[in-house]
């Protein structure tokens, strides 16, 4: 989502400071396909950077952090120092840079308890404020997502997919909450936007809902027939992402979650997710696809040299050889990962 220029500039222009903001050259914005991301912080965060310039044409940049966790963590200002440490040494070292740009963490947070903002002084007790010249400190923006009404996400007039997806982290695994408000959160579905937009878009909400929401079985033609009431004709096509969402899976079950009963594997679940971010978020770097997927980079670089090097027919064949070796997949599970597959070579073949 954040790698969309449209719901970059939303978030910013709507939770950045005001005196920041009206420092900012919006329109500027330009997706850096970097990551200061090591090893040790992936289990922390994932990162989406842009960079823009200031009004004084000074060139800045604003590093969007989707927290991991789903509690607080006291300790977040050594990883966040780590982080902007990355950063500039990233600058320094790997681009050669002897004038650095200025980094700006916006921390997004969903976790389950209010956050309680810190600062690296916060964790150092002095008595001696004489000492405190010595701390490291910096400021970070947080965006709580518990401590934002609903009301605010839902009537929010910037962005697309923004609102849906702050709603759906903010309300994450409540499926009752999902049941009852699919169309205020679907609501970027009849806003102006591309064919293209809402297919990606759909797919996006689509893998998140179908991996971190359990709609029981007696409510899921209830789901259904509620994301139809929302779709007129002229946006309801046979083969559109919508028409994909309501037939595949959904009658059986869930992608990730139950087909005929079973639990799905999990090597499936990030296969197909992976695929998918592949597809729609060609752009990024594997580091970044394995991060949001939330699977090792190697998983992803496996998938990617399989389906970049062969037909859509052979990449199959691998797939299943590579990857399901040692499991029996159900006929209705092996059509949903056939069909992300086909999906992708679609996809490439029509851009």
């Amino acid at each position: 989502m954040m790698s969309l220029k449209s719901e970059a500039m939303a978030l910013a222009s709507s939770f950045l400071p005001q005196d920041v903001l009206e420092e900012i050259d919006l329109d500027s914005f330009e997706l850096s396909n970097i990551s200061f991301i090591t090893e040790q912080l992936k289990e922390y965060f994932a990162d989406v950077i842009y960079t823009c310039n200031t009004k004084n044409n000074e060139k800045i940049k604003i590093s969007f952090l989707l927290e991991h966790k789903s509690y607080y963590d006291p300790h977040l200002p050594l990883q966040l120092l780590n982080y902007l440490l990355q950063g500039y040494d990233y600058q320094y070292v790997k681009e050669g840079k002897k004038k650095l740009s200025l980094i700006i963490p916006v921390l997004i947070y969903h976790g389950e308890n209010k956050w309680k903002k810190r600062e690296i002084t916060d964790m150092i007790p002095l008595t001696n404020p004489a000492f405190a010249r010595y701390i490291p400190n910096f400021y970070y923006d947080v965006i709580d997502l518990i401590s934002i009404t609903d009301e605010y996400l839902k009537n929010m007039a910037v962005g697309h997919l923004l609102p849906t997806t702050f709603l759906l982290f903010k309300h994450k695994g409540d499926s009752e909450y999902l049941l009852e408000n699919i169309k205020e959160i679907l609501i970027f579905v009849k806003r102006t936007i591309t064919e293209e937009e809402r297919n990606l878009f759909i797919e996006s909400v689509r893998n998140y809902i179908d991996g971190f929401f359990d709609v029981p079985n007696q409510y899921v033609m209830t789901y259904d027939n509620t994301i139809r009431e929302i779709i007129d004709n002229k946006l309801y096509v046979p083969g559109s992402a919508i028409d994909r969402w309501l037939k595949e899976g959904r009658a059986e079950g869930k992608i990730e979650g139950k087909i005929e009963g079973k639990i799905i594997t999990s090597r499936a679940k990030d296969l197909i997710i992976s695929l998918s971010l592949l597809k729609n978020l060609s752009d990024l770097s594997t580091a970044k696809i394995s991060a949001f997927a939330k699977v090792e980079e190697s998983f992803v670089i496996k998938i990617k040299k399989i389906i970049t090097e062969n037909t859509s027919t052979k990449s199959k064949k691998m797939i299943l050889k590579q990857f399901f070796k040692d499991i029996e997949l159900d006929e209705e599970l092996k059509k949903e990962v056939f069909a992300e597959v086909d999906n992708y070579y679609k996809e490439k073949k029509s851009a």
